[in-house]
């Protein structure tokens, strides 16, 4: 899992700290790179991104650039998980990407990016539009990030890991009585937990007399809703331990599958000054916390630095447990986090010159 920091400093040592992306749509266009070093053959690359709590399934959506309408379009089963990445990349990205350390794509089409700019859009299946912004003219080598409504220029990061989120999935009748698991109004046999947070979803069962629901040992409570319904709620927590977990209706047990949950979050929107982290999640000190089921690796990067519309030479440090970090586009272990874990974050601008600088920091959760 990926998530993006957006940092912007009025002085040297003045520090403005804000979550990024903006939820514009559950699926955006989160990076572009039209202009490789390499080849522009099997070098080109889109990254998508799930900015929602819910799995998107986007089998038959199709990518526009100036070049096609459509340029891409992906497979029939494909989907992006709840604040998960989708690699789009030119047929031949295996062996042809300029760096044989990022992730391998998730889908190869025979795309072209024009290197002077144009207008992207995602479409469904129906070819509505979901997502539309502009990229500028490409620098060789570069990759274009969204920010907002726009992209800034910055070093690549299609680094591993990729992640995507698991899920939880549920069926079971028993006796006679029948087990309704709903969420929205509507019928699932699966769900994908909601990273840091309890999700919950909406029991009916349809029984002639009262029912007893257990979800783990514990009581369920339950509610009559007339002609023989009767309605709850079932709590998955976001640490929930992986494995088989069980509901049992009238001494009829059914199981519940609860699959790992990579995932992270941070307690931060804004901050003046230095950022000096803390070990208290809400406090205001910038902390991360392990927000999945399973323990992670966490590691950081940042996108270019610059100062106004120019590309700067200040650095931005970083500092966990251990000696200030200078980042760069390269992803860096920071530390390891288990279930519910916190790692305080300290973050600061080193620059020469007073000036208002921008950058942003991109964390990365990988199972351990």
């Amino acid at each position: 899992m990926r998530t993006t920091l957006l940092i912007a400093a009025l002085v040297a040592a003045h520090l403005v700290l804000s979550l990024a992306p903006p939820a514009l749509a559950n699926v955006i266009i989160q990076e572009v790179y039209p202009d490789p070093l390499g080849s522009e053959s099997g070098g080109e690359a889109v990254l998508l991104f799930n900015n929602g709590d819910e799995s998107v399934a986007v089998g038959g959506w199709t990518l526009e650039t100036p070049s096609a309408n459509p340029d891409a379009r992906l497979p029939a089963n494909a989907s992006i998980p709840a604040h998960g990445l989708y690699l789009i990349a030119d047929t031949g990205w295996r062996t042809e990407k300029d760096d044989a350390a990022w992730a391998d794509s998730h889908h190869e089409d025979a795309i072209t990016l024009r290197n002077d700019g144009g207008t992207l859009r995602l479409r469904n299946a129906n070819g509505s539009i979901v997502d539309e912004v502009d990229y500028a003219k490409a620098d060789e080598g570069l990759a274009q990030w969204r920010s907002g409504d726009v992209f800034i220029t910055t070093e690549p990061l299609f680094d591993e890991p990729l992640e995507t989120m698991a899920s939880v999935g549920i069926d079971g009748t028993s006796s006679g009585t029948t087990l309704l698991i709903t969420e929205n109004g509507n019928d699932v046999t699966s769900v994908t937990p909601s990273p840091g947070r309890t999700k919950y979803l909406d029991l009916r069962i349809e029984s002639p007399t009262r029912p007893s629901v257990t979800f783990d040992g514990v009581n369920v409570p339950i509610e009559d809703a007339g002609t023989d319904a009767y309605v709850g709620e079932l709590a998955i927590p976001f640490m929930m331990v992986p494995g088989a977990h069980d509901v049992v209706v009238d001494g009829v047990r059914t199981t519940l599958d609860v699959l790992p949950l990579v995932a992270l979050d941070t307690d931060v929107s804004t901050l003046n000054g230095d950022a000096t982290g803390d070990a208290d999640f809400g406090s205001g000190g910038p902390t991360i916390r392990n927000a999945g089921n399973i323990a992670i690796t966490v590691s950081v990067a940042r996108t270019r630095v610059m100062n106004g519309n120019t590309s700067a030479s200040a650095r931005i440090l970083v500092e966990t447990d251990g000696e200030p970090l200078s980042l760069t586009s390269r992803s860096q272990r920071i530390g390891t986090l288990s279930p519910g874990a916190l790692l305080p974050l300290s973050i600061s601008i080193k620059a020469d010159a007073p000036g208002a600088y921008t950058s942003s920091l991109v964390l990365f959760a990988k199972k351990q």
